[in-house]
């Protein structure tokens, strides 16, 4: 099932969506969505125990400087359930990693996103191409048999079969 989620970031985070667009973006003629980033972002950083080192980590530089300038801005995104209460929860324990009472769930998506910056520009994210299809076909398929009937499930089964077989012999 999938949420939307609602949430006010800094022009900073926008910076990370792009640049995260530009590592997950495989495909010239595909786009991914903010939606496809936020969830691959916190999955990835999913097994992160200390924050601290990502958010002391100083990512943007005076090149950047476009997306500092500038007021905060609404993103509204469909996350799957999993991934907007892990962001939820996550809000709560990140007060322990920056030394204050709270954190905005902004703050939050930003150290996410920022997390998994990080993970990738080091090398220490590895996720294997064929799962990641299958991932993001088994996503497809779930969120399509919310608005397909019932009675067509097997037909749906069969077109996402033959739709996956296609894409891991090109690879």
């Amino acid at each position: 099932m999938m949420a939307e989620f609602q949430v006010r970031v800094a022009s900073e985070v926008i910076y990370y969506f792009e640049q995260l667009k530009k590592i997950y973006n495989d495909d010239e003629n595909s786009e991914i969505t903010r939606s496809q980033i936020l969830m691959r972002a916190y999955k990835e950083t999913n097994s992160i125990d200390d924050w601290t080192p990502i958010i002391e980590k100083k990512m943007v530089s005076q090149n950047d400087f476009d997306y500092l300038s500038g007021h905060g801005t609404n993103i509204k995104v469909q996350i799957s359930d999993e991934a907007e209460k892990g962001i939820r929860n996550l809000k709560y324990r990140m007060p322990a990693f920056t030394n204050t009472r709270s954190v905005t769930l902004g703050v939050t998506v930003k150290y996410v996103l920022k997390g998994a910056l990080v993970l990738n520009k080091t090398g220490q994210v590895v996720v294997p191409q064929v799962d990641s299809i299958n991932t993001q076909i088994k996503l497809l398929e779930t969120d399509l048999k919310e608005i397909v009937a019932s009675a067509n499930y097997d037909r749906l089964e069969t077109i996402i079969s033959t739709f996956k077989i296609g894409i891991i012999k090109k690879k």
